[in-house]
């Protein structure tokens, strides 16, 4: 297969773009907040930087991918990095292009992404849902973090199918089957859902819990202002996925925004800043309506490729 790579074909330089591109960012975020006399001497940074070059050694594997590397590994890998098991070669010395834009690049951290041949786009919590269930381009990998400072793209693989693919969620790899799990996720998207009579409220709060979505163990009464007849339906559904990992994970998945409950308090002011969002590492809810939307980074191109 034939790779295409947002900085250029295999073989070019493209880590020394990444750097370059990252040091921009990063001297024209201090001049913003710089004195005038700062902002001129961070001018001549800015211009300066196209110049940078990385160091390169003697061509071998690359740690990580087995494809050949030039770049020292010290370089880039971090001192208190200890996922060796992931290293296709530990005897190497150094590492690919590629591979070195996915270590370094922090939003492989500390976002949800999905990776394409040509791009990665990355999510918020709130379009998980909307990810898990698209039919993406093939082939792609997914990941999915809890904690927001693992490196998913070293376990994440690629998926040559568009229904029934793997997803990786934090540590765990969870086979993900769109048909099967369509109608748990709608079910669980009921149970979540807000009360007509809480909809005003400041604080609402859905007819159960994630919790107790997750665990079966229900509220007494909650089930019985829901409805116990209702309510055994869709749990006696919910019962044969209860446990699979990819239940787990559309639990997660689940927000309140995607069932649209916060039209109200949006109207209201209530909403969290953006900048608080991404600091949590989730989307601005109201404003991307398609994936295409999705912010879209240039990054080097994972070892997948």
């Amino acid at each position: 297969m034939e790779s295409k790579f947002l900085w250029g074909a295999i073989g070019e330089p493209v880590y020394d773009k990444f750097v370059i591109q990252e040091k921009i960012k990063m001297l024209q975020t201090r001049r913003e907040n710089a004195t005038e006399e700062k902002q001129v001497e961070y001018d001549k940074k800015i211009k300066a930087a196209p110049s940078i070059k990385v160091k390169r050694i003697k061509a071998d594997a690359c740690v990580f991918c087995g494809k050949s590397g030039t770049i020292p590994a010290k370089d880039v890998v971090s001192s208190s990095f200890t996922n060796f098991d992931l290293m296709q070669n530990l005897t190497s010395n150094t590492i690919c292009d590629y591979c070195a834009c996915c270590m370094k690049n922090s939003k492989f951290r500390f976002s949800n992404w999905i990776a394409y041949n040509s791009k990665v786009q990355y999510f918020g919590r709130n379009e998980i849902g909307k990810i898990l269930f698209f039919k993406h381009e093939l082939p792609f990998a997914v990941y999915v973090t809890t904690s927001f400072k693992k490196l998913g793209h070293l376990k994440a693989v690629l998926n040559f199918s568009a229904n029934n693919y793997e997803v990786q969620f934090e540590e765990t790899k969870v086979f993900f089957q769109q048909e099967i799990m369509t109608k748990p996720w709608e079910i669980m998207g009921e149970l979540y859902s807000i009360p007509k009579e809480e909809e005003e409220k400041k604080q609402a709060k859905s007819f159960f819990t994630k919790a107790e979505i997750r665990t079966g163990n229900y509220s007494y009464s909650r089930v019985i202002d829901y409805g116990r007849k209702k309510w055994q339906e869709k749990e006696k559904v919910l019962r044969e996925y209860r446990g699979n990992p990819a239940f787990e994970l559309l639990v997660y998945a689940l927000n309140q925004e995607k069932l649209g409950i916060n039209k109200e308090r949006e109207k209201n002011g209530k909403r969290k800043s953006k900048s608080t969002a991404k600091r949590r590492g989730k989307a601005d809810d109201g404003k991307r309506l398609n994936l295409s939307d999705l912010e879209v980074d240039s990054v080097g191109q994972c070892k997948w490729f």
